[in-house]
């Protein structure tokens, strides 16, 4: 049984509130956990992939069921990896799942619930709902509940940079479940990195600028940025863009490493990639 999950509103910066709750924002896989006819796991997409996480069937959670939370794998230093989930998550060979199993375990944080004994109590207060889950998820190395703050989000969000977390999600206590919706009533407030960085080039068929940084006499690549960039930005670029080509191939533009710019971004990924970069403005 799918229901598409719930979805929280972007914020700048965290507040206080004594109608809120906070959440830490786990770096995983969003996850619909189901034990209504036999256990099934799917993706915010609908996808079933219950094979795939295996070490899952370790859930003991009662009949009539479904639950709402985050897939992680840890790091050496205990934190959310999200290129190792996402490994998890792309293998779909049994011998190389049955590998990654014991190489990257993965764990369900749970915090929400949306069917209980059988019922669906996706109206019922977000505070009710957590209670139920006190009842229901029984924790062991797979399978934890989120902890929360009620009121203090700012002192979380301070809490989690200084952990080296992605962020908090804010919640108002008499939230009610919306399926597939993105609601004020849920927001998240990211950690943030900024970089300044030369653009290297830009794709041919879609939307979509190479990035790199300056290092020791060296360019260094940081990936591609698709995000930021509006109508301005764009009508600034490209007339600039051209009087600086260096070659092309089927897919790339290549420029010189004139263009400056500043961008924000959530990590940097194992192979050096700014993660999710977003521009900021132009460096004159």
């Amino acid at each position: 049984m799918f229901i598409s999950p719930m979805l929280a509103q972007k914020l700048d910066r965290p507040y206080d509130d004594e109608r809120i709750i906070a959440e830490p924002k786990m770096d995983g896989i969003r996850l619909i956990l189901t034990a209504m006819d036999g256990l099934k796991a799917y993706t915010r997409h609908g996808n079933e992939v219950l094979d795939r996480f295996p070490e899952l069937r370790e859930c003991s959670i009662p009949r009539g069921t479904v639950l709402d939370g985050e897939l992680i794998v840890t790091d050496s230093e205990g934190l959310p990896d999200f290129e190792r989930v996402m490994k998890r998550l792309q293998t779909r060979s049994s011998q190389k799942v049955e590998r990654l199993v014991r190489e990257f375990p993965v764990q369900y944080v749970v915090f929400d619930i949306l069917y209980h004994r059988g019922k669906a109590v996706l109206g019922r207060p977000l505070i009710e709902r957590k209670a139920m889950l006190d009842e229901v998820v029984r924790e062991n190395d797979v399978l934890a509940r989120i902890r929360f703050v009620e009121g203090n989000a700012t002192g979380l969000f301070r809490a989690t940079g200084e952990a080296g977390l992605e962020g908090v999600v804010i919640k108002r206590k008499d939230s009610l479940y919306l399926p597939g919706r993105r609601s004020m009533s849920w927001q998240k407030v990211i950690h943030w990195h900024k970089a300044e960085v030369v653009i290297t080039g830009y794709r041919k068929d879609e939307p979509g600028w190479l990035i790199a940084s300056k290092e020791g006499g060296r360019l260094r690549p940081r990936g591609i940025m698709e995000l930021g960039m509006g109508p301005a930005e764009r009508k600034a670029f490209y007339p600039v863009a051209q009087s600086i080509k260096t070659h092309e191939d089927g897919k790339f533009v290549y420029l010189e490493p004139r263009i400056r710019c500043r961008v924000k971004y959530k990590k940097e990924t194992h192979a050096g990639f700014l993660r999710e970069p977003v521009f900021q403005e132009f460096v004159l």
